[in-house]
């Protein structure tokens, strides 16, 4: 097999909490509490691998300089079910809520990790005493939680990284990982255990077209957040999917797009922050619409080539839907 055969190289692993984990989403409940996620995403994964990068004045952290396309792509850490180890799945209930299914045993329950109220104090940085409305409720993921952990490299335009990428990941694993607020206050703190490397290659993705190729219909089910204009469109999809192939496949050829057709069901667009890295360490707030996970999205495809079913198993496998992929966004499996 020809060197330009491997598509990426994987690392996976599990995360597993030692401290209570604040993942801020910016919005407060009824309690006037901030709220946070249920599990650590691909962006925040993200940000602690870019920090390193910058740290270690790496090469690859150009990549993450904003409009420079990225060459990692970070997956969201979704939990284990607490009583099986099974995967967490988030479905739509009622058209509004999210909750989540375990694929062992079939539960559905309400919240993937536990999560309750903690109290942090602000200290007057001058007077190093507590202010006046000093007292911060935070939500919080509390207890130990076990955590899937996935980066993929792509060895098409990032090849030259892959050094960089591996001790990265290797330092996390020897040392720790910090993911969330109030990080040096010891929140946030996590193992990295379990390592492994694995490399895809084009025969893998062949592989998986044919398979996709054969489906009477494909459906697609969201695990992650989708970064959209409005809504997903045809376009949306048919451009994400071929700027998948432009940037990884290792034997691309144009290829003219396919008759297809969608059906939606997703939740309502929210509105979510970025933060992108420009010259030196500063940072630019973006806010981004997104359709929450656990959206399905029904396509039906007519004459489509061979690229273009391989451009689709190169998307469904790495990068995924819409904008922000890097970032976890827009990940889907197609059943």
């Amino acid at each position: 097999m020809s060197e330009q055969s491997y598509v990426a190289l994987i690392a996976e692993g599990t995360l597993k909490n030692i401290t209570e984990i604040i993942l801020g989403t910016g919005e407060k409940d009824k309690y006037n509490a901030l709220m946070s996620k249920a599990y650590p995403e691909g962006q925040n994964i993200r940000g602690a691998f870019g920090y390193t990068f910058l740290e270690a004045d790496a090469g690859i952290s150009q990549t993450y300089m904003e409009n420079t396309p990225a060459v990692l792509y970070f997956r969201d850490a979704r939990p284990r079910h607490f009583r099986d180890k099974g995967k967490l799945m988030p479905v739509m209930k009622e058209n509004r809520f999210v909750n989540y299914r375990c694929t062992s045993c079939g539960d559905n329950i309400e919240s993937p990790t536990y999560m309750n109220k903690i109290v942090s104090i602000k200290l007057d940085r001058e007077t190093n005493s507590v202010a006046s409305g000093a007292f911060v409720k935070h939500e919080a993921i509390l207890g130990r939680s076990i955590f899937d952990f996935r980066v993929a490299l792509n060895l098409k335009r990032g090849k030259e990284y892959a050094s960089e990428f591996i001790a990265a990941v290797e330092k996390f694993s020897n040392e720790y990982i910090r993911l969330g607020k109030r990080r040096n206050k010891g929140k946030g703190l996590f193992t990295l255990e379990d390592v492994k490397y694995s490399t895809v290659t084009l025969n893998d993705i062949k592989k998986r077209a044919e398979a996709l190729k054969k489906k009477d219909k494909l459906i697609m089910y969201f695990f992650s957040d989708i970064v959209v204009d409005r809504k997903i469109t045809v376009e949306m999809i048919l451009r994400s999917i071929k700027n998948c192939a432009k940037f990884m496949h290792p034997e691309y050829e144009s290829y003219n797009d396919p008759s297809l057709k969608i059906f939606s069901n997703t939740l309502p667009i929210k509105k979510i922050v970025f933060l992108d890295r420009k010259e030196g360490i500063s940072q630019k707030v973006i806010y981004e619409n997104i359709i929450p996970k656990s959206g399905v999205v029904k396509l039906q495809v007519k004459d489509a080539s061979t690229m273009f079913w391989e451009a689709l198993a190169l998307t469904e496998a790495f990068m995924g839907i819409g904008k922000r992929t890097s970032f976890g966004k827009g990940e889907f499996k197609i059943f």
